[in-house]
């Protein structure tokens, strides 16, 4: 299995577990370009004839994917300086702090703050999920999920963002 595979699995289960079956495929697909991504966002507004609101079912996985490819060389860059933290507890304690201080922070306090890069990649991933008419904090859940699942594997994850990065440009 290559890279994207093996990573769009791990996210999949994370933060998309409906969709962890296709993730491969979509993030594929994502990578391919051209036609094949915009399948991935095309949204039918209507159902099947004889479907249940078959138009109503929405994947997520290619906005996160949209979103890390946005936020690749912050999130890049995030990951190779948190490749010497071994303390994952910590930081998923930070992750969620974090948004609370940010919200509070004057912009000039927020540039001091060393977390400034990684929320606004945080940020990057929200606001494709939002876009999907999903709330604030369903969206903040999965992002959490995807961060989490990227700082298991720093290394590995950062060849995953640069492929999608480079697919995406």
């Amino acid at each position: 299995m290559d890279i994207l595979d093996t990573w769009s699995i791990k996210i999949a289960e994370e933060a998309a577990p409906d969709e962890v079956d296709l993730a491969p495929i979509m993030a594929q697909a994502f990578v391919k370009g051209g036609n094949a991504r915009a399948e991935l966002f095309k949204q039918e507004t209507k159902g099947a004839l004889g479907g249940f609101g078959a138009g109503q079912m929405v994947a997520i996985f290619p906005c996160i994917l949209k979103g890390l490819a946005v936020a690749a060389p912050i999130l890049a860059a995030v990951l190779s300086a948190a490749s010497n933290i071994t303390d994952i507890v910590s930081i998923a304690k930070d992750l969620v702090d974090l948004k609370k201080s940010l919200k509070k922070e004057s912009p000039e306090a927020a540039a001091d703050n060393p977390y400034a890069a990684l929320k606004r990649a945080m940020d990057a991933v929200s606001m494709e999920l939002k876009g999907r008419s999903m709330s604030q904090d369903q969206s903040d859940l999965i992002v959490f999920r995807v961060v989490k699942a990227l700082l298991e594997d720093p290394a590995g994850a950062t060849q995953f963002l640069r492929t999608i990065e480079t697919a995406h440009a």
